[in-house]
């Protein structure tokens, strides 16, 4: 099916990612334990220098995306409902500040992939 197709462009996307990003700027995610069975509908890494390397990808073409950036206890209808316990939401917070993703989609080449790549690893 298409679906397939996509999912399977997808898990490539990935795996070229995960095998070639080598700049210490950026934290890759673990990979899933079954790669068969991940679609990959998103590649995210961390970055603690998030902003100048989003801007700086840009600047080169790329989009990026940061999903899920305000902690749902920061969003007013749920500020007074969510309980927080002693250690805080530091995990949550560094996640939320650091996290963002790379394009990762059926339509995108081996080629754009392998320029985000290179960008990345030339960042700085």
């Amino acid at each position: 099916t298409v679906l397939e197709q996509w999912n399977e462009k997808r898990r490539e996307i990935a795996a070229t990612y995960h095998a070639h990003l080598s700049s210490d700027v950026i934290e890759k995610m673990d990979p899933p334990m079954s790669l068969d069975s991940h679609v990959h509908h998103l590649y995210v890494v961390r970055s603690t220098e998030r902003a100048a390397l989003m801007a700086y990808l840009a600047a080169q073409g790329i989009d990026t995306l940061i999903h899920y950036p305000v902690l749902i206890n920061q969003q007013k209808a749920a500020a007074n409902s969510v309980r927080i316990g002693p250690a805080g939401l530091s995990c949550a917070e560094y996640h939320a500040s650091t996290c963002f993703s790379l394009p990762c989609h059926p339509y995108v080449t081996e080629e754009q992939v392998m320029h985000v790549v290179a960008a990345i690893n030339e960042f700085r």
